[in-house]
């Protein structure tokens, strides 16, 4: 099964999109149908979730432009942008990697769904007025979807901003980059086994499946 799907390219920098996107735009649309679900018809709310999907993807793909474009602004060349789940990955080549700009590519692409998180929210807040709530519940959960992007981002778990940024602190103080990968890396893989626990104990908690199978699904890509 391949991994990618080619998107083509942007200034010259290919975007490639992660097949782990298949079962989260899936969740997506299960939610967004269960969060309707007695206000408009089945039909309408499986459309209301594949464009909730699109839109979340359009925000990663946002995200991972404006890490890609500072990257490259601080003097490492991206090779490629991989859309995953969580936000892009700007391939950079172990040779081109610097520490101290990898620590700011990494903080730009929090601070990027934080900035995307809240344009959801004035625009939840303009709509909000409407007569039909669905548009104004629509970018709520847009908004809900960039924060948690952002905070999961947080952890240090590579290949997250979070991993990212230890992956560079720790290249600091070795001096060695592959050593350093090796020890962000493990951590990566051992929060991802923690994650799909919590998440197998959230499936089994009533009302919780959801955020279970989420939950388990980031865990299964980081200790992939």
């Amino acid at each position: 099964m391949p991994r990618y799907i080619n998107l083509g390219e942007v200034f010259g920098v290919p975007v490639r999109l992660h097949y782990t996107w298949v079962p989260a735009m899936l969740l997506i649309v299960i939610a967004l149908a269960q969060q309707f679900h007695g206000f408009y018809p089945l039909w309408l709310n499986i459309i209301h979730g594949i464009v909730a999907s699109f839109f979340f993807l359009a925000s990663m793909y946002a995200r991972s432009i404006a890490q890609s474009y500072l990257a490259i602004n601080r003097g490492m060349p991206v090779k490629s942008i991989t859309l995953y789940v969580f936000g892009g990955m700007p391939r950079i080549t172990e040779q081109d990697t610097k520490p101290i700009p990898e620590l700011i590519v990494a903080a730009a692409g929090v601070v990027s769904s934080i900035v995307i998180a809240i344009i959801f929210y004035a625009l939840s807040y303009a709509l909000s007025g409407n007569a039909d709530p669905m548009p104004a519940e629509f970018m709520q959960w847009l908004f809900f979807f960039n924060i948690m992007i952002a905070l999961f981002n947080l952890i240090p778990a590579f290949p997250l901003d979070g991993g990212r940024a230890l992956l560079a602190i720790l290249q600091l103080i070795m001096k060695y980059y592959s050593r350093a990968t090796r020890i962000a890396t493990l951590t990566g893989q051992v929060i991802g086994l923690s994650l799909i626990i919590v998440g197998i104990i959230a499936i089994i908690s009533p009302g919780n499946l959801f955020t279970g199978v989420a939950t388990m699904m980031f865990g299964w890509f980081l200790a992939d």
